[in-house]
């Protein structure tokens, strides 16, 4: 559960700290900060808009490792056995080793991306501008990129059997400004084709 400055894991037969993380160290006004996280088998990866980048294992929040990259982190991670994925607000998508917490590589795309999944090498990547970009996740090489219009200042992408949900985040407020209406996609994961698209009138 994020909550200021923390991640914190709760006991919920009775509400309890298991554990917490310090995402923002350095960081005295808690009212700034906002923790993203995703958990992916037995660890949790979590990270803050002030840089820091977490990997901590799930049942005592025990820190394999922590990075501080350049820019703020502006999305909830992305986890795969090999690899750890963030998105900084100018626009990069970072890919750390899952072991070391050292950087794999790096990749510029045109606008912010605000939402990832993954599935064995392939790292879907879902941009503020209504792109939608699969790379290569070993290396970050763009395989495809489909572009699904519109303005997402959030979004959601789910796979499951063998199709990519792209769903935008609801909610007032925020890019754009005032009521939104956007499309829920499916694709198909391995060619980008589209499935269909309805309209969600936010």
């Amino acid at each position: 559960m994020p909550s200021g400055r923390y991640l914190t894991a709760m006991d919920l037969t009775n509400g309890s700290s298991l554990w917490r993380i310090n995402l923002h160290p350095h960081l005295y006004y808690s009212h700034k900060a906002r923790v993203f996280y995703h958990i992916h088998k037995d660890v949790v990866a979590a990270s803050s808009v002030t840089g820091w980048a977490v990997l901590a294992a799930l049942k005592n929040g025990k820190e394999f490792w922590r990075k501080r990259l350049p820019g703020e982190i502006c999305l909830r991670p992305a986890v795969s056995d090999k690899s750890v994925f963030f998105g900084t607000c100018d626009g990069y998508v970072w890919a750390l080793d899952r072991l070391t917490g050292q950087v794999l590589w790096e990749r510029k795309t045109p606008l912010r991306a605000v939402g990832f999944t993954c599935e064995d090498n392939r790292l879907y990547v879902l941009s503020n501008g209504g792109d939608l970009y699969l790379l290569d996740a070993r290396d970050g090489r763009k395989v495809w990129e489909r572009r699904l219009g519109g303005k997402w200042r959030g979004g959601f992408l789910v796979l499951s059997g063998g199709t990519l949900y792209a769903f935008p985040e609801s909610g007032r407020g925020g890019y754009p400004y005032g009521t939104v209406e956007h499309f829920a996609h499916a694709l198909d994961s391995k060619t980008g084709e589209s499935l269909w698209a309805v309209p969600i009138k936010d």
